[in-house]
């Protein structure tokens, strides 16, 4: 336990430290110690099709889902962060890194990767259900749906 907590103090206060022990993580963000099961990784160019009419379940367990189920034409794009991915947040006056949102929104750095990115052709809707685009919301009222994302609980 000494060792552990000296690990975790010793990190600078810009690091994300990961201490892994017996199928355990402790990482620490922000002040707060976190114990986790670790996570599975992303594949790196995953990507898939989705119409909307069922729940998408990801490579890392999550899912997501169209509230109602309804089929889209075209279907939409579902990836991960490749890096440099901006976003106009609805209702905002400019357009903006999705590094700084997430970060801003307090999202763990080991879990940004695993955020699924909806895509209409070029256009990125949504960031699982954190964040909407300008572009998604419209999209969203034209056709009467929510887009919800559900976690797995590692």
């Amino acid at each position: 336990m000494h060792e552990l907590e000296r690990q975790l103090r010793q990190a600078g206060a810009d690091r994300t430290p990961c201490i892994a022990f017996a199928r355990t993580q402790l990482r620490r963000y922000r002040d707060l110690l976190y114990a986790l099961h670790p996570m599975p990784s992303v594949p790196e160019h995953w990507q898939h099709e989705w119409d909307g009419t069922s729940t998408l379940t990801l490579p890392d367990l999550s899912m997501l889902t169209l509230q109602p189920a309804r089929r889209v034409e075209p279907p939409l794009r579902v990836a991960y962060r490749k890096g440099g991915e901006r976003l106009k947040p609805a209702g905002a006056a400019h357009t903006r890194e999705l590094r700084l949102l997430l970060q801003e929104a307090g999202v763990p750095p080991w879990q940004r990767a695993q955020l699924p990115l909806v895509w209409q052709g070029d256009a990125l809707l949504a960031v699982g259900d954190l964040f909407l685009s300008d572009t998604g919301a419209a999209w969203c009222d034209a056709i009467d749906v929510r887009i919800v994302w559900m976690p797995h609980q590692h």
